[in-house]
């Protein structure tokens, strides 16, 4: 990741996990690296682990599929760290079941967190990348085998 050195990175999901092992790589590579997610306690321990690395890091606890939390947590995120070159959207929850059996409130629950939220967290952070006119956008998908 030659040439990452001082950019700022916003990772959603990344209490625990890939996107907290995003937040941590790109720390690593001297990335200045904002983190989000539900989980206050966990999001402090991966800013602590990200600043070992000498980077600035920040946090801001939000549910992505809530448009005002994430929109509270894009200012806080951007108050910290200034604006955002780099972001990647992890966050997102799986269920499995044949669609049947499905409870139509898990699959509202998917559809929240996975597409709205990725769609509310782009739209937010979106115009700091059109200010700078240049960055990227990322959607960390998972794939979990059929057990």
């Amino acid at each position: 990741m030659k040439g990452f050195e001082g950019r700022v990175a916003v990772v959603t999901g990344a209490a625990r996990g890939i996107g907290k092992a995003i937040a941590i790589a790109l720390a690593k590579e001297g990335v200045n690296v904002g983190v989000m997610a539900r989980s206050e306690d966990a999001l402090k321990e991966v800013v602590k682990e990200m600043e070992s690395h000498g980077v600035k890091g920040a946090y801001a606890v939000a549910d992505v599929s809530n448009l005002e939390q994430v929109q509270a947590a894009a200012t806080k995120l951007k108050a910290e760290l200034g604006l955002t070159d780099i972001l990647i959207n992890n966050a997102g929850v799986g269920k499995f079941a044949k669609l049947v059996d499905m409870d139509p409130a898990d699959f509202k629950e998917i559809v929240d967190i996975n597409v709205m939220g990725t769609f509310y967290v782009t739209h937010t952070i979106l115009p700091q990348l059109i200010e700078k006119n240049a960055g990227d956008v990322i959607k960390s998908w998972r794939y979990r085998p059929k057990d």
